[in-house]
Parts: structure tokens; sequence; C-alpha cells
């Protein structure tokens, strides 16, 4: 078509034109992809951090309010209203249907440096979807220190917050009985079968306060369905009147004083309620 010919076609108002080169049809439906597809076509590089993300199912269902993407560092492309990125070296490309995108583990490393407050989560999600293991991303973390790329420190504090790769079930359970001694707390029953058929374990419980505590790793409890199922227990738990703590490794790590400090406080107050 000639210039004139797409010119009228926008002027008419059958096509849209958001970037230079790049039109949309009216006709065509209207979906969250569509923007990213024409920023994508403007740019001629791949998505990247937060949208890189969004793209790999590991961020907000809500399109990211600014759309990221990364060219080679000697190009030079500017688009209007879309963030672009100059990389020395660009990392393999993947496509999610026509947009060409990063690695999902490329866009956490990425969006580390630009916006940390979002990987955990995104993180959580990706090891769910099993897109990249925690074994990968230390390895790749490792490689990216050298080179000093940004967001490592706040990369490694979330994988830290998160316990990845530390402790299995059986070892955090050995902490927390550690910490219950430590405070004072009897010993409690472990691995106790609760619900109408025996459906729900409980980590810890404590007959004579009715008190319950569940100590979660992210591994196991990470996942949505995992998490359903958590809900479910600790609603059970509740409308039969008992008293539910639960705590992650952090907080049994780390965050002891103020964990235990509850601990007490729970079982002075539930023994109290049965002595009176």
């Amino acid at each position: 078509m000639s210039d004139k010919q797409t010119r009228g076609m926008v002027d008419r108002g059958e096509w849209q034109r958001p970037y230079r080169g790049v039109f949309i049809d009216n006709r065509a439906p209207v979906t969250p992809l569509q923007p990213v597809i024409a920023a994508s076509f403007a740019v001629g590089g791949p998505g990247s951090h937060r949208l890189g993300l969004w793209l790999w199912g590991t961020a907000d269902r809500r399109l990211p309010e600014t759309l990221e993407f990364s060219v080679p560092y000697g190009r030079s492309v500017r688009v209007p209203g879309v963030k672009i990125y100059r990389a020395k070296d660009m990392p393999p490309i993947f496509y999610k249907g026509v947009v060409a995108v990063t690695s999902p583990m490329r866009a956490v490393l990425d969006s580390a440096g630009v916006a940390p407050n979002v990987v955990p989560n995104a993180m959580i999600s990706a090891f769910s979807k099993k897109l990249f293991t925690p074994g990968a991303l230390e390895a790749e973390l490792k490689r990216a220190s050298t080179s000093g790329k940004p967001g490592i420190t706040a990369l490694r504090a979330a994988l830290k917050e998160l316990g990845v790769g530390r402790y299995t079930p059986s070892q955090l359970e050995r902490r927390a009985r550690r910490l219950f001694r430590a405070i004072g707390l009897p010993e409690p029953q472990v691995e106790v079968r609760f619900g109408e058929h025996g459906e729900f374990r409980i980590d810890f419980y404590w007959p004579a306060a009715d008190l319950m505590i569940e100590v979660d790793g992210w591994s196991i409890h990470a996942t949505p369905l995992a998490r359903r199922r958590d809900f479910r227990k600790q609603n059970r738990m509740v409308i039969g009147n008992h008293w539910i703590l639960r705590y992650d490794w952090y907080d049994i790590e780390y965050d002891t004083e103020r964990s235990g400090e509850e601990m007490i406080e729970a079982y002075g107050s539930r023994t109290a309620l049965f002595a009176s």
C-alpha cells in the first residue's frame, strides 16, 4: 500500500497507528496482548524486565503500566511511552505467540535491578510453574555477580527471605522444636491428624492449650493447590475453636524473638482460658 492509502485508512478510522510503521486494524478484537504486539513490532527487540515476567505468567495479571524491551547496546531506538534497555550481551530470545521475550530467569534478574519488590512473588510463581529451578537461579546469580549486574543484592535477599534451598520440611521442624525448648514451651505432639477423616496433618499440637503451630517451607506451600489446602485446613481448625499459628522458614531461623514471644503469649492465653 502507498503512504496515501495507509493515511486514508487511519483518517477514516479503519486503522490505528500507535507507532511509526505499526498499524492496528480496528476490526481486530482488543486484547491485553494487542499493545504489547504493537510495541514489539516498533522496537524490534524482546520484551524484558517486568513485561517479561508478565508474558511468562509470573507477575500480576494486569499488564504493566510501562512496557519494557531490550535491544543490543549499539542500537538507538526510541518509541514513545516504551522503556528500552540497551544490553551489552543480548540474552537468548524466546517467543510468546508473535512476541519475542527474554527467558523467565533473565526477566527475574532484570526486574531485580529496577523493581526488587516484584521479585519474591515472581520467583515463587516461576518455581511453581517449573520455568527454572532454585539451583539454576543460584548458579546464574554467581555468573551474573562477576559482571556487576544490577539487582544481584536484592535477588540474593529475596532468596534468603524465602529460605530457598536451605532446609527440608523435617529440618525446619527440628529447628522449630529447638525454638520451643529455648522459650520454655513443653514438648508438643507432632504430626497430629485432625479432620473428620483425619485428612489434615498438623505439625505441632499442645493439647493442654488446644494450640497448633504450623511451619511452612516455601517449596511445599507455594503452589496454588497447596495454598488452597492450607487455607481449608486453617479454616476448619478455626471453626473447631482451635488456635493455630503459622510460621515460615524466616520466622523460625531469623525472626526468632518475635516468633517466640507470640508463641509464649498464645500458649499462656490458652492455658489460662482452660484453667479458669
